[in-house]
């Protein structure tokens, strides 16, 4: 790759002595530590939950609540358990007028949830109900209509076979007070680590100051 002379792969050994490796369109290399993760680093500078603090109500080993928005979409958090009542929470560090949020589920299944709001972490208003949904997307998106600090996923029914789980929560809105939303974590320097900074890590840059533009012309 570029001026470099070796590739690590992330070769594994089967119990029967195979040597395979998981496949993905694209893999993220983080050059510090020699971790690779399957899936590509899409920044969305719009996304305001995006490496945000979160928590949830358990972890499964290896798929942990941090997966959620960290923005590749090849890293998940599941419940450590096959039950319903799970949920997912996003600290976005500051108060917004929420407008829209979406979930990238794990499969294209049928799931219920409800997805929730709070400026307190104690008093919660629903900002949309998909407990008796039908939908088997994979990805859905929601209009919403909230002031939060806190936005909360709970799986309320589970298709047979299936966990709560999600690869990605992505939130959009305001501040409601025409300031500029906070640029996200990783929005300079080497932002798709690949290990120097570069004009890919230029356009992502551009991305987020267009965006940016455009909401505030609106």
């Amino acid at each position: 790759m570029n001026d470099s002379l070796y590739v690590w792969l992330p070769i594994q050994f089967s119990a029967s002595d195979a040597i395979y490796t998981s496949y993905s369109d694209t893999i993220t290399i983080d050059t510090d530590t020699g971790v690779v993760t399957n899936g590509e680093l899409v920044v969305d500078p719009n996304n305001i939950a995006n490496n945000k603090t979160v928590s949830a109500s358990s972890e499964e080993a290896g798929n942990y609540a941090s997966h959620d928005n960290d923005s590749i979409n090849g890293t998940r958090w599941c419940a450590n358990d096959g039950n319903t009542g799970h949920w997912w929470k996003v600290n976005l560090g500051q108060e917004y007028n929420i407008t829209q949020a979406s979930v990238m589920f794990e499969y294209a299944r049928q799931y219920g949830y409800i997805i929730e709001s709070s400026v307190d972490n104690s008093n919660w208003s629903i900002l949309m109900d998909q407990s008796n949904s039908t939908s088997t997307t994979k990805t859905r998106t929601h209009s919403v209509n909230g002031r939060a600090r806190y936005v909360r996923i709970t799986y309320n029914y589970l298709a047979e076979g299936t966990c709560a789980s999600h690869f990605e929560f992505t939130v959009y809105g305001n501040t409601g007070n025409n300031t500029p939303v906070p640029t996200p974590a990783g929005i300079f320097g080497d932002i798709n680590s690949n290990g120097t900074v570069d004009i890919i890590d230029a356009l992502l840059i551009a991305q987020y100051y267009v965006g940016l533009i455009q909401s505030l012309s609106c």
